[in-house]
């Protein structure tokens, strides 16, 4: 399912609704996770295109990101146009567009050295890399469209149109 409050998604320092989470007031990392009931394995010398749509609960960053043994993380301003932040691991194409619903759609590609399992994550930050701090009741991110996709070998390494998975309407 889609929403970030289901079985699959995990939550750190933050609380989940149907639409995204809000942070708590720990100081730590602020994020959802996809983890539970999921089973993702990367393959060494693959490449990935993650994509989600992203708009802030009052923060104007956030972090896209996948571990599997090393973080492929991407930082994004959400604000005005929006804006591609620092980028940590071999992560590479990544780029940011205001859609006409108002949220950010951020998408970047990733080659793992290493195969594993991993682990998948959406926070809020304070600023390009600002991921530890002490949160806000009241902020957060809405998150949704999360799309993790192996591209190894297509033409077009841009991710396939969002098919949602689990929704019944």
């Amino acid at each position: 399912t889609d929403a970030v409050n289901s079985a699959n998604w995990s939550v750190n320092a933050s609380t989940a609704d149907a639409t995204g989470f809000y942070e708590t007031t720990a100081n730590d990392v602020h994020d959802v996770r996809q983890t539970s009931g999921v089973s993702i394995s990367t393959i060494a010398g693959h490449k990935y295109v993650i994509r989600v749509k992203l708009k802030g609960r009052g923060r104007t960053w956030a972090y896209v990101n996948f571990y599997n043994g090393a973080s492929h993380i991407a930082n994004f301003n959400l604000s005005a146009a929006g804006a591609v932040g620092t980028l940590t691991g071999p992560v590479s194409n990544a780029g940011i567009e205001l859609q006409s619903d108002k949220y950010y759609l951020v998408t970047f590609m990733a080659s793992p050295v290493g195969s594993a399992v991993i682990t998948f994550a959406v926070g809020s930050s304070t600023g390009d890399e600002g991921y530890t701090f002490v949160g806000d009741v009241t902020k957060g991110m809405d998150v949704k469209n999360v799309q993790f996709e192996d591209v190894t070998g297509q033409a077009n390494q841009n991710p396939s149109e969002y098919v949602s998975v689990g929704v019944l309407s």
